[in-house]
């Protein structure tokens, strides 16, 4: 008996002493990890928000600490950029819009305040670098989107406001003008919005769609000769809707991917390019989300492939070929999400819980390298 009680508190001890080393491993593993590591959790939030936004020729980071970070255009080459190419721009931050169409940045907060920076252009690069959002525009907003002069935001209540200019009728208020409005309530019981160069989209709490603005294309998702200037039913059982510019993708509640809009870059997945209307077609089924991106669509299955068409001039399928294609072919496996947002060259994926990146470089939006574009997918390096 004397000698199975040893054998018991030996092996007792031995499985105690195991433990504190595999405790010991893995708090020497927590503090030796670099902060900065893509594989950190702290990059992982993409179930709020895909932190990673590709706004033209620049690249905008925003961390889990809500510091707002910019690379590429001209923030890459101005005093107080760090060693990894990027300048700090702004704290508390959620999310921000600009699709590139618009000459204010919009950042929503984390106390979900909405603000936006000054009119900035591009050439007043100055400025431009030290663009700040010092003008609060309102309270409790859920998601924030731009388009040509205007926004369009989402309240936590279901509300949607919009604020600048109505050229389009896109306001649904019955009317057009290009004079600045106030901020104004547009909608009610909605769950997301959607937004393009010259149009809004609703998504509803009964997931039906609707949309208002310029027909141009036939981005509507109906036939139409005049500005719709009042909001009219799409269709019905959506689960998710993204425009950008002229294009509109969404996802119905069967998990199938339908697209409509411009067919210019042959971004339409039908197998031509063309300047006609093209209206709500489906291009997918088992998808998990849609990306439109102007010159190239992608969508996301439920299995982590993801698929691209239209043009890829600067490799920003993650494949060198082809240059351009018609139909969609799969591009990468394993993906969890990507960045998006309007008439970009360049998209950063999150693949196996890693950033990677491809396309134009020319502004070093991905890298600081002379690389001009990366045509296959490569590591990806945060703030």
């Amino acid at each position: 008996m004397n000698i199975r009680r040893k054998l018991i508190l030996t092996s007792v001890t031995w499985v105690l002493i195991g433990i504190s080393c595999i405790t010991l491993l893995l708090q020497s593993c927590q503090r030796e990890r670099d902060p900065l590591d893509s594989t950190n959790p702290e990059w992982d939030n993409t179930k709020d928000h895909f932190p990673v936004y590709t706004i033209g020729d620049a690249t905008y980071i925003v961390k889990e600490d809500g510091s707002l970070w910019a690379r590429g255009h001209v923030f890459s080459s101005f005093p107080g950029t760090n060693a990894k190419g990027y300048t700090l721009i702004e704290d508390g931050v959620k999310k921000i819009a600009n699709g590139n169409i618009s000459n204010r940045l919009y950042v929503l907060k984390k106390d979900n305040s909405v603000w936006r920076s000054p009119i900035i252009s591009y050439s007043e690069e100055a400025d431009f670098f030290q663009q700040k959002t010092t003008e609060k525009i309102t309270d409790n907003a859920k998601d924030v989107l731009t388009g040509r002069n205007f926004a369009v935001i989402l309240k936590l209540d279901g509300t949607v406001w919009a604020i600048g200019q109505d050229t389009y009728g896109q306001f649904g208020l019955g009317v057009t003008t290009n004079q600045e409005l106030p901020l104004i309530q547009i909608a009610i019981d909605v769950k997301q919005i959607a937004a393009g160069y010259s149009n809004i989209y609703l998504l509803k709490n009964d997931n039906s769609l609707w949309s208002a603005g310029n027909n141009i294309y036939g981005k509507l998702g109906y036939p139409s000769t005049e500005y719709q200037l009042t909001f009219k039913k799409v269709m019905d059982d959506v689960k998710i809707v993204r425009a950008t510019e002229n294009n509109v993708m969404l996802v119905k509640t069967d998990g199938s991917a339908w697209s409509f809009g411009s067919n210019a870059n042959g971004n339409q997945g039908i197998n031509e390019s063309s300047q006609n209307p093209t209206y709500p077609h489906t291009i997918a089924d088992g998808v998990k989300d849609v990306f439109p991106m102007g010159f190239t669509s992608f969508y996301l299955k439920d299995d982590g492939t993801l698929w691209a068409c239209g043009s890829n001039s600067y490799g920003q399928m993650g494949v060198a070929l082809p240059q351009r294609s018609l139909q969609f072919i799969q591009i990468a496996e394993r993906v969890d999400y990507m960045s998006t947002l309007s008439f970009c060259t360049h998209i950063i994926i999150l693949q196996d819980k890693k950033y990677r990146m491809a396309g134009r470089n020319r502004y070093k939006e991905l890298q600081q390298s002379d690389i001009e574009s990366f045509k296959t997918f490569t590591d990806f390096v945060m703030p």
